[in-house]
């Protein structure tokens, strides 16, 4: 009957259209949980350690940042520790190294930057995020404050005299370095002992060698030198020690570094009446290094 034609055919359409939206709802499904197997979970996000660990107030730098589950399109933020104070350290390129998968953030340090320690916070392009706790700090440009101050102890073949020695602003790349009283005793490859006790000034961090400039840190560096670098050229009687190498072991909670060298080839350079710098044939030297901002360790 024409009626009964026409409702049947109505009730087909609408189950015809049920079905199509379900199996388009159905093939949708599937299309999503295809695509989210192939890419997998996020890998999980954690920040371990920035290079350089210090910058002053003023200043602008490349800052590698070290961790896991980065990528490209990663953000980063410079948080003052223990708040989420993000307004001290202007972040501006973030790239990802993909060779080392770490991060290399330029940043500006805002001459007014609160002397303090600070918190690296990275947020992968995941949206998955972590924080490294106090992996950075920003010292004062003008010196002078107890964030600047550090208890530095050399043991062994170099040795702070007078037991340990406490130095005011160690050590930013752009100076100014701190003075230092140092004991050398390096034995010569030619049967002489070259050092002696010498006023001078220090510096030393990590650094890279052999990976590029943006690879993570693999050694020590240590510079000693008797003259005042801001002031005055080398004189009769000056000397340059250099040395590259340590097994380090930081401390981050405690703020405590130590490194150990055991029979590493250092350079020293002589000064002489003819204004020259004369290199010294010594032999390895074995010292151990530490250095703290608890200052109670120099008492």
């Amino acid at each position: 009957m024409p009626g009964v034609d026409d409702d049947g055919g109505i009730v087909m359409n609408r189950l015809n259209r049920q079905s199509s939206i379900f199996f388009l709802v159905l093939a949708a499904s599937f299309l999503w949980l295809s695509t989210s197997m192939a890419k997998g979970p996020s890998e999980k996000v954690t920040v371990t350690d920035a290079n350089p660990n210090a910058a002053l107030q003023g200043e602008a730098l490349d800052v590698v940042i070290s961790g896991s589950g980065f990528g490209h399109g990663a953000k980063v933020k410079f948080l003052v520790t223990g708040t989420k104070d993000a307004s001290q350290i202007d972040v501006g390129t973030v790239d990802f190294d993909e060779a080392t998968g770490t991060l290399v953030a330029n940043i500006s340090v805002h001459d007014s930057a609160l002397v303090d320690q600070y918190d690296i916070e990275v947020r992968a392009s995941s949206g998955r995020r972590a924080k490294g706790t106090t992996l950075f700090a920003v010292k004062s440009k003008s010196g002078g404050g107890n964030i600047t101050a550090e208890c530095i102890v050399f043991t062994g073949d170099l040795e702070t005299v007078l037991g340990s020695e406490v130095v005011e602003g160690c050590c930013p790349n752009a100076g100014p370095f701190p003075a230092y009283t140092m004991t050398l005793n390096l034995p010569g490859a030619d049967d002489t002992t070259y050092g002696g006790q010498y006023d001078g000034q220090v510096f030393m961090g990590s650094v890279s060698i052999g990976h590029g400039r943006r690879a993570p840190d693999d050694q020590y560096k240590v510079q000693f030198w008797s003259w005042d670098s801001d002031n005055e050229i080398p004189g009769v009687g000056d000397i340059f020690f250099q040395i590259y190498g340590g097994d380090i072991v930081e401390d981050k909670k405690n703020k405590f570094l130590t490194v150990s060298f055991k029979n590493e080839q250092p350079t020293l350079w002589l000064y002489d009446d003819t204004c020259c710098a004369i290199e010294a044939p010594v032999s390895p030297v074995s010292f151990e290094l530490v250095k703290t901002s608890d200052l109670t360790y120099c008492e």
